[in-house]
Order: structure tokens, then sequence, then C-alpha cells
């Protein structure tokens, strides 16, 4: 089911910021902060960059539970929706290294 989550949700969306650089380059000025929430499934990373939550996760080669979560597109054990949002936040604006 979850193959070796990670712990924080720095952790969790550091892992997805490293997937979407490979996959999807410039993803950090397609996003509105304003407008994320990872709980909306029209308002999260993969809807404002895919269209939808279920077309990013399919475009990405991820799965609707393990994947997800350990790459911060969703919550899971010992991370919240609320926290990842935070997460998220900060990943896209702090400077790409």
């Amino acid at each position: 089911m979850f193959d070796a989550p990670l712990d924080t949700a720095q952790e969790r969306v550091a892992a997805g910021a490293a997937l979407l650089d490979a996959q999807a380059p410039g993803w950090r000025d397609r996003i509105d902060v304003d407008r994320l929430s990872i709980q909306s499934c029209g308002r999260c990373m993969l809807a404002q960059l895919y269209g939808n939550y279920a077309r990013g996760v399919k475009h990405l080669g991820l799965d609707a539970n393990g994947t997800t979560v350990r790459n911060g597109f969703n919550a899971g054990p010992g991370v919240s929706f609320s926290e990842l949002d935070r997460a998220w936040k900060a990943q896209i604006l702090t400077p790409a290294r």
C-alpha cells in the first residue's frame, strides 16, 4: 500500500517538486498560490497544472494512494492537507536551486 512514506510535509513536497522539475519544467510559474488547496480536486497542484487531479495523476504516472501521498499531492498518514498547503506554498515561493 504505502511504500516507505516520507515523514514530513516538507519532505513529501520536496519529492513532488523534484518530480515536477523533471516532468513539467516551469511548473512554479503556472501555480496560483492564492487559489492553491491540495484538498480540492479543482484547485490542487495537479488540477492547476493538468486540468484536474486525475489527469495529473495519470500524466505523471502516479497512483491514487501511495505515490500521490509520497509526492505531497495528497494527504496521508501523519501529514494533513493544511500542512501540505503550507509546504507547497513555501516551495513555490522559494526560488529553485
